[in-house]
């Protein structure tokens, strides 16, 4: 906390006191040349909890003391703004990678149906995994069925690296699978249907009587 009189700093600590959940609040060290306090803020729990990202935005949204600036720091903080750093720029990123690969099927494959089934296809696919990557590390081991220790918390940074490893891999093989199909189609022949085979034979049968009988008068 900076800029703040030191007569409006017991009132404020009073409101973070008065914050629920909130276990002790202190004034740890001041410095009166730069008006600054140094505040330690501690509650019951993991750091890293669902409940303690909750308290620490009940904590920022205490109005500062006036003329003064707040600044919330600490592990659960700076999960809270990764947490949100990540929520903000995931939808975009979904949709710029969904779009480049539509449009790098479209190219390769020539089809609009294919990269669409792909993408969902691979959606399907994700959540499938983060459906049984929850059932295993909750489910089973809340029943005994696994020897691991469940946490009551998931850093943030993992289910980004499990997404990009998943999509990687999934589209991966998609793109693998019709290259594949693609490479036999192209090398298989192809016979043509029976009436423009016979179309094509009686014109071509055509040409050649009456060339024959041009030849002979």
């Amino acid at each position: 906390m900076a800029g703040a009189p030191v007569d409006q700093v017991a009132g404020y600590l009073t409101d973070l006191a008065a914050v629920p959940g909130v276990e002790t609040v202190q004034s740890v060290a001041r410095d009166t040349a730069t008006s600054t306090t140094l505040v330690q803020v501690s509650w019951p729990g993991n750091g890293q909890s669902e409940a303690s990202q909750d308290l620490v935005r009940r904590l920022r949204g205490v109005p500062p003391p006036d003329g003064g600036t707040v600044q919330i720091g600490g592990d659960s903080a700076s999960t809270v703004d990764l947490i949100d750093a990540i929520s903000a720029q995931l939808p975009l990123m979904a949709l710029l990678v969904a779009s480049v690969m539509l449009v790098l099927l479209f190219i390769a494959f020539g089809s609009v149906v294919l990269p669409v089934k792909a993408i969902l296809a691979n959606t399907v696919s994700i959540a499938a995994s983060f459906g049984a990557v929850t059932w295993v590390f909750r489910t089973a081991t809340s029943r005994g069925c696994s020897a691991s220790t469940p946490r009551s918390f998931l850093d943030a940074t993992q289910p980004i690296l499990m997404l990009a490893v998943l999509f990687g891999l999934s589209m991966d093989y998609e793109v693998f699978l019709l290259s594949r199909i693609r490479e036999e189609w192209d090398s298989t022949p192809r016979q043509q249907p029976r009436g423009r085979g016979r179309a094509a034979a009686h014109r071509t049968d055509h040409h050649q009587r009456r060339s024959a009988a041009g030849w002979r008068s």
